[in-house]
């Protein structure tokens, strides 16, 4: 356990020291990187004094004005011995995007490791189910902006039947358990998506403003039909693996357990379930529109028309995302019974 414990503390200390050299490291930069060293602010412009990091003007000190607001909705206020971006237009230097590539690591290396902490060997299994899903649809995405004639909803479904079953048998392996949550998360997931497509034909999609889409140029109902579906099954299978890891834990603890038993005792589990899981689909949903509101609200917008623009879409998503967690409750219960009877 001391030896275990050990590891862990010179991994932490390891992972401080690589951020913090990342951090402050600008090699493997071809855009110049300034390091600020005073900030003033003068007509609500801040006024920014730095040097030059790397590149050929490296040791160059140059000056550069940004606008300043005290609620920084369109420039953060910038700080002594932060390191950004520049880029020279003409005889001017622009400030560009703050360089948090070392903290970047840092919330990577610290995700890892408590993931292979507190998963062991499962942990590692789910890592790879992640990278293998991420690379899966950067491939998908990669091919259809690349070819003509294919419907991106197909390539969705295809990616969410694919990435459900890779991450339930990174999980669990590949066996009758794995394959009733496999089943159950694709069921409740198209069919909630089915129910919100009628719907939305029926409506005429009423209701809804894709101006948030407006620079595709791809048509922006199967560009948000396609994130829908993708945002329903993160909730569904999280729900349906919740439901079925009980049940099953229930049988081995009490073999003799009846049928009425097991539904009773999931349904309850259901029902925390859906309280928390429907308020975490709406909070991450909203939480993507926070930098929206906040520009439209900061400059004269109205609280109605700034709800309508930019919520009715993510109201949507947490909507269906919820519908498909209250039918995956009923249609895991049932595929498990009915294994359980020995029917499938």
């Amino acid at each position: 356990m001391q030896k275990k414990i050990t590891i862990i503390i010179a991994m932490i200390l390891g992972c401080l020291l690589a951020s913090w050299g990342i951090q402050r490291s600008t090699a493997w930069y071809s855009d110049p990187i300034m390091l600020v060293q005073q900030v003033t602010v003068e007509d609500h412009q801040q006024i920014i004094h730095g040097e030059i990091m790397n590149t050929e003007q490296k040791g160059e000190r140059i000056t550069l004005a940004v606008p300043y607001q005290k609620n920084q909705i369109n420039v953060a206020h910038v700080k002594e011995k932060q390191m950004y971006l520049i880029q020279s237009i003409g005889d001017e230097w622009q400030l560009g995007a703050k360089k948090n590539d070392g903290w970047l690591f840092l919330v990577t290396a610290m995700f890892i490791g408590l993931l292979l902490l507190v998963g062991g060997r499962h942990g590692g299994f789910v890592l790879g189910s992640m990278l293998v899903n991420i690379a899966l649809l950067l491939f998908l995405l990669h091919t259809f902006t690349k070819t003509t004639g294919i419907s991106l909803l197909a390539i969705m479904t295809f990616f969410i039947i694919s990435a459900v079953v890779f991450s339930v048998v990174a999980l669990d392996g590949w066996n009758k358990s794995s394959l009733i949550k496999i089943t159950a998360t694709i069921t409740s997931v198209f069919l909630s998506f089915g129910i919100c497509y009628i719907a939305m034909d029926l409506l005429e999609d009423q209701g809804l403003r894709y101006e948030e889409l407006n620079y595709l140029t791809r048509p922006y109902r199967s560009v948000f039909l396609s994130s829908l579906l993708i945002g329903t099954a993160g909730g569904t299978l999280d729900t349906v693996v919740t439901v079925i890891a009980t049940l099953e834990e229930l049988v081995e603890k009490q073999p003799a357990i009846s049928l009425k038993q097991l539904w009773l005792s999931g349904r309850k589990v259901g029902q925390d379930v859906i309280g928390s899981m429907t308020n975490v689909l709406l909070f991450v949903y909203i939480s993507g529109a926070i930098p929206s509101l906040l520009l439209y609200l900061g400059n004269g917008w109205s609280v109605k028309e700034t709800m309508e623009v930019h919520l009715s879409l993510e109201l949507l998503r947490a909507i269906i995302g919820s519908l498909g967690i209250v039918l995956s409750i009923p249609i895991a219960l049932l595929c498990f019974l009915s294994v359980r009877r020995g029917k499938i």
